[in-house]
This record gives C-alpha cells, sequence and structure tokens, in this order.
C-alpha cells in the first residue's frame, strides 16, 4: 500500500475523508511510490502539432477564430470597469497598509483588533461550532460576508429603482464586493472551493445543529451567487469532473490542447472555461457519462441561479440585471479562466500525466490564501488539510526534485500570468525553482517554455458526424 493511500485511509478513520472524486481516477501508468494519488491516464492520448491539432467536445465543431471570438465577447464588455475597480482596489489596500503602518498599529486599542478577531474570537468560535478547528480563520470572513452582500444588493437595488442606474452606485456596489485587494472577493470564492471539497462541510452536527443544516447551502447557495457562482458547481463539478481527470482529456476546461504560450489561446480558453462555469458543460458531460443524479444536481443550482436573473429583468429590466447580477459572473469567468489556465499552464512533453509538473506550486508566494498556492498537492494529495500543505511539501521535497516539479517563488498567481502572456520568460526562469542547483538560466528558459508549448490530444478527432452517430446509438 502507497504511502498517499495509507494516509488517507488513516484520515477517513478519523471522520475527516478526503473528496470520493479524488480517488475515482485510473491507474497510472506505473506503480513508482509517491506521496500522491496515482492520476487518471487516458491510453488514447498523444501528442499534437499545429498540424495535427485536437480539440474537446463541443469546441471541435468549429474553427479555433470562433471560439476567439466568444472569448473577446466574453472579456469585452468586462474590460474597462474591471480595470477601473481593480485600480481602486489595490488603492483601497495601499491606503489601508499605509494608515495601519504610520498611525493606526501605534494605536494600542486598534493594534489588538487582529489578535481579538483571529486569535481569540475565530478560535473559540470554532471551537463551538467547526468540523475542524484548523479551519478558524474562515470564521470572519464568513460573518462579514453574511453582512456585505446583501447589505450592498439591498442598497443598490433601492438607488436603482428610485432613480436608475447610476455610475457612482455600479461602482461603488463592485468596489465593496471585491474588497481592498479583492480580499473578499478572493476569501468568497476560496471558502466555496474549500466547502466544496469539504463532504462533511464547515460545521459540526455535535456542536451545533442549527449551523449543520447549512452545510453546502449557506455558502454555496447563498453567498457564491453575490460573486457569480452558480450553486452545486463546486461540490459537483469541480469535485466530479475537474478533480477526476486532472485537466486531462475528458476535463470540460481543459487546457492541455492549447500552446499555452500563447495569449490568443486564453482568448480561446475563456469561453471553455466559462462552459464549465455557468454549468453547461458538466451537465452535459454527466448526460453523457449516464451520472444523471450529478446532471440533476447541477441543473438544480442552474435553474435557481438563473431564475434570479429571469426575477432580475422581469422586475427592473436589463441594465439592473446585467450590471448587479449578471457582471459578477462573467468577472468570475475572467478571473478564474486566469486562474484556472495558470495552474495548469506547465505539463511534461514525455510524461504529461505526471503530477509533480501538471499542476504548479508557489513557495514564499505573496498572497497564499489558505494555502491554495500548493495546487499540486490540492489536486493529489487532497486529503492534506491547508494548514498542513507547508509541512507536506518539506516532507517530500526530495520527490518534487526527483521530478523536476513546476515551482515558482517569491511571486504570486495573477504576476506569474502577467510574465506568460507578456513573454517574459527570463523572468520566469528567474522565479522558478531548480531543486538540483544544477541548472543554468537558460536551461530552465528553454525546459519552461517546451512544457508550455506542448499540446495533447486524443488519436480520434471527433466532429458533428460522431457526435450525430451517439445521439442516435443512444436513442435505439
Amino acid at each position: 500500500m502507497s504511502t498517499l493511500t495509507q494516509r488517507s485511509n488513516t484520515k477517513q478513520k478519523q471522520g475527516l475523508a478526503a473528496t470520493p472524486s479524488s480517488h475515482d481516477v485510473a491507474k497510472n501508468k506505473d506503480n513508482k511510490k509517491s506521496p500522491f494519488r496515482a492520476i487518471h491516464y487516458n491510453k488514447d492520448i498523444v501528442q499534437t502539432t499545429p498540424e495535427t491539432q485536437w480539440r474537446p467536445y463541443p469546441w471541435c465543431l468549429w474553427p479555433d477564430w470562433v471560439s476567439g471570438v466568444m472569448g473577446m465577447c466574453v472579456m469585452a464588455p468586462l474590460t474597462p470597469p474591471l480595470i477601473v475597480l481593480l485600480t481602486l482596489s489595490n488603492v483601497w489596500m495601499a491606503a489601508m497598509q499605509w494608515s495601519w503602518s504610520k498611525f493606526l498599529s501605534v494605536t494600542p486599542l486598534i493594534r489588538s483588533i487582529p489578535d481579538l478577531v483571529y486569535e481569540k474570537f475565530a478560535k473559540w468560535a470554532a471551537k463551538k461550532t467547526l468540523n475542524d478547528e484548523k479551519n478558524s480563520e474562515f470564521i470572519p470572513s464568513l460573518i462579514w460576508l453574511t453582512v456585505l452582500c446583501p447589505t450592498i444588493l439591498a442598497v443598490s437595488t433601492y438607488r436603482f429603482y428610485h432613480y436608475g442606474f447610476e455610475f457612482s452606485t455600479f461602482f461603488l456596489f463592485h468596489l465593496l464586493r471585491l474588497g481592498p485587494r479583492f480580499r473578499f472577493f478572493t476569501h468568497l470564492h476560496v471558502l466555496l472551493h474549500k466547502e466544496g471539497h469539504d463532504h462533511d462541510g464547515f460545521f459540526s452536527s455535535k456542536k451545533t445543529k442549527l449551523l449543520h443544516l447549512l452545510n453546502h447551502w449557506y455558502v454555496q447557495w447563498f453567498l457564491g451567487p453575490f460573486y457569480g457562482q452558480v450553486p452545486n458547481s463546486y461540490c459537483i463539478g469541480h469535485n466530479k469532473i475537474h478533480h477526476k481527470y486532472d485537466n486531462g482529456l475528458d476535463d470540460v476546461h481543459t487546457n492541455i490542447d492549447l500552446d499555452r504560450t500563447s495569449s490568443w489561446s486564453f482568448i480561446m480558453y475563456a469561453p471553455r472555461f466559462g462552459g464549465y462555469w455557468v454549468g453547461i458543460t458538466p451537465f452535459f458531460h454527466f448526460l453523457f457519462t449516464e451520472e444523471y443524479q450529478f446532471a440533476w444536481d447541477i441543473l438544480k443550482g442552474m435553474i435557481l441561479y438563473y431564475g434570479i436573473w429571469v426575477l432580475g429583468y422581469f422586475t427592473l429590466g436589463f441594465t439592473y440585471t446585467f450590471c448587479y447580477l449578471i457582471y459578477p459572473q462573467l468577472e468570475a469567468i475572467t478571473f478564474f479562466a486566469a486562474i484556472s489556465y495558470m495552474w495548469h499552464l506547465w505539463i511534461d512533453p514525455k510524461d504529461p500525466t505526471n503530477p509533480y509538473i501538471n499542476s504548479v506550486t508557489i513557495v514564499k508566494g505573496h498572497d497564499n490564501v489558505w494555502g491554495e498556492d500548493y495546487h499540486a498537492i490540492h489536486h493529489h494529495a487532497v486529503h492534506v488539510h491547508w494548514k498542513d500543505a507547508d509541512d507536506h511539501y518539506d516532507d517530500h521535497e526530495s520527490e518534487y526534485g526527483e521530478n523536476q516539479a513546476t515551482i515558482f517563488t517569491d511571486c504570486e498567481e495573477g504576476v506569474l500570468l502577467y510574465w506568460v502572456f507578456s513573454g517574459q520568460w527570463d523572468e520566469i526562469a528567474s522565479h522558478f525553482v531548480d531543486m538540483s542547483g544544477k541548472m543554468t538560466h537558460d536551461e530552465k528558459k528553454e525546459l519552461l517554455i517546451n512544457r508550455a508549448k506542448c499540446t495533447f490530444g486524443k488519436k480520434t478527432q471527433y466532429g458533428w458526424s460522431h457526435m450525430l452517430k451517439f445521439f442516435t446509438s443512444s436513442k435505439n
């Protein structure tokens, strides 16, 4: 039995079971001892070239330029307000940091607030409510978002009803929703992600029966829609597809077939990720794989989420619906398409399912929110608690080194992605961690470019005729 299997079984016996879908995978093509679980391996995989491109469904049904146009249509209306909002959000954080360093931190009462909130209150509340007290840091954000989100939407709705569309209200609503340096946005989506993987939920039935009833409802169905998330997206679509195939050929938002050194590839990728985020491609994926309960779970979330859009349209009109209900989803699609694209940007041309390489690890990151920088651990050792990720990485550094893992240091996700899109491969190489200590700068750069350029597909390229044959045969 592998080290991972032993540790996973131990966790399950303790009632801290890993995500079941993280083990619903095919065996790896070899049996090397590894702290990571076996990754899904598709025997139909083949390396492709610009002349022999492969695309997944439904993106194989039309030329790439159509996907590119779709991507631009998704991002174009978002770009001007998003630039303004991200700028204001960063200015807000800079102002907070300046005021804290200059005068707030020298006031004893104010200086004690972080300790009172996170060390005293949050840990006390965690003992009273949570399944895992290690997640105490979640509590202040959960409380704050519960107050903030409905309040700012109610005020914005009131003003729209009485005064019509106001640019000031629109920008203030979204700026408050994002928070300083998009902290509120980030924390909510990480909470969605964490709860989506926690099958027991955050709240303990032994400690608080009332809050326990809200597990997988309160965050997914109430808070998530304020930030453009379709309920059940993480619990079902993310777990049962993305974590089953790990960005492989059958993942509905894979980027393994795209030249990831090209910015145009990301524009083509955006609608692919959007299809996943809105629920359409996961729904049809589960229909095709005859996992009808999962399809129904996805559909339930879509009915509620898009039902809110319909209600907004028929009560307050298109302008309100787009600005306050649709915009957050477009925002989330653009942001998380970029993040998802970056997490799986590098692939080993000779071993595309190598778990150390096909998921990024960032050490000493500048913005490591609740352990998200350890994406390889998140995918392939999903039972590891986010607070234990540092130790897990330290314990297995030798395996990372043996596999020449995709590791970067002293950076963060957004900056890394900016370097890729702007072609700053020297900068990327300077932050790449060569654990052997033997590679030159140019060798690092060449390795990273080769890993980002390589593309894969299936031996058979499907199309309209295959799709029609599928539907015809499924009826017989």
